[in-house]
């Protein structure tokens, strides 16, 4: 079990270095995040504080908050490898 844990720790430094790495380079090319800002208004891509309660917008505050949380459930409450890791240690700090 130590070893999975840890493997998982590993792979998620990985994934996040990768990430970062990604973001970095992308900024850099496209010329900094003020351009990236300028060009996502421009496209109408930003939509911050959008309060619509219609299940046909496709991103609103409440579709987010919903279909993100019954996403983080299946994903972390009825997962069968997250069960097996929850239920083969003794405690939350171990």
């Amino acid at each position: 079990m130590k070893a999975v844990v840890f493997t998982d720790t590993f792979q998620v430094f990985v994934m996040f270095g990768g990430l970062t790495a990604v973001i970095v380079e992308g900024i850099s090319r496209i010329g900094g995040l003020s351009i990236i800002y300028e060009r996502a208004l421009e496209t109408d891509r930003i939509e911050f504080l959008d309060f619509d309660p219609s299940p046909f917008k496709r991103h609103s505050f409440w579709s987010i908050m919903i279909g993100g949380f019954f996403t983080s459930l299946t994903v972390y409450g009825s997962n069968q490898a997250t069960i097996q890791r929850y239920i083969s240690v003794p405690t939350v700090k171990a």
